[in-house]
């Protein structure tokens, strides 16, 4: 695959219920394209869609300089959340299996070098059934590069993935040539890994695909302050105009450059620190920017 996948108003719907609407994004190669949303907004059938496993009832779908419309057209990896394995395998006998449906002859020395980089050396003669889930996760990631896929597709892959292995891994998965398309509930992840970020809310997406960087631009200023919640607040922040959002017993605002505005409150605030990702989620779901 040498160059990028088009959607565009992708429209999917179950039973007359809209998962998807007007959905669109356009993946360049190399990018590593972060699909967001909190639970139900449709980033796992978008996933579908892209793979094939479903079809869309509107919209279009491209893969390649030719227009190709089935990712049949390149060489492709993927990793769902949990995924399936056969339980009854050794890890290096499924190694062996999914290599082979690939067509790809592994020596000793790229068997080795695989183990290790997926730190697996230890559970190569173990079957999978006995497996953790970490450990099940790092061996799907294994399989899901052994062909040297184009493009990678990874549908919440590192929910059970332990912080320092994934940074150790994504170089090895995530080259700059290989073109990745994921899902993640970890904003570290999506600040500091993607290229272009997509928000889906309710099947909706909101605004356009920006880079991390272009996300935060969107906000007033580059620092949140949070306090605790009280009614009282709320309707002075309101009075005030400020960007603010609730989350659980706390407020977030946003004062761009009305920072010293603040201290009129009379209230000390929990935290001052700098404007995250998750924050621009939440702000444009709510429509407030």
């Amino acid at each position: 695959m040498k160059s990028s996948i088009v959607f565009k108003n992708i429209e999917y719907k179950v039973n007359g219920l809209t998962i998807l609407s007007n959905v669109s994004g356009v993946v360049e190669v190399g990018d590593k394209y972060a699909i967001v949303g909190d639970n139900g907004s449709g980033k796992s059938t978008l996933l579908e869609i892209l793979l094939g496993d479903l079809t869309q009832q509107s919209g279009e779908l491209n893969f390649g300089a030719g227009g190709a419309r089935k990712i049949k057209s390149c060489r492709f990896g993927v990793v769902y959340d949990n995924m399936p394995l056969f339980p009854q395998l050794k890890v290096s006998e499924i190694l062996t299996f999914i290599s082979s449906l690939h067509k790809v002859r592994i020596g000793k020395a790229e068997r080795n070098e695989l183990l290790s980089q997926f730190d697996l050396e230890v559970q190569s003669r173990r079957k999978i059934k006995v497996l953790s889930s970490g450990e099940r996760q790092r061996v799907a990631l294994m399989l899901s590069v052994v062909h040297n896929p184009d493009l990678l597709i990874l549908d919440e892959a590192f929910s059970n993935i332990d912080p320092i292995f994934f940074e150790k891994i994504w170089g090895y998965i995530a080259p700059p040539s290989r073109t990745v398309v994921f899902t993640s509930h970890n904003w570290s992840t999506l600040m500091h890994h993607a290229t272009k970020v997509l928000f889906l809310h309710r099947g909706q997406q909101l605004g356009t695909q920006l880079s991390p960087e272009e996300h935060l631009s969107r906000a007033p200023g580059v620092k949140k302050f949070v306090f605790l919640y009280t009614e009282g607040l709320e309707q002075r922040l309101k009075e005030e105009k400020f960007l603010t959002y609730r989350l659980e017993d706390k407020v977030c605002v946003f004062p761009g450059d009305r920072a010293e505005m603040l201290e009129t409150l009379g209230v000390a605030a929990l935290l001052v620190g700098a404007i995250e990702l998750k924050d621009i989620y939440i702000l444009s779901k709510e429509g407030k920017i």
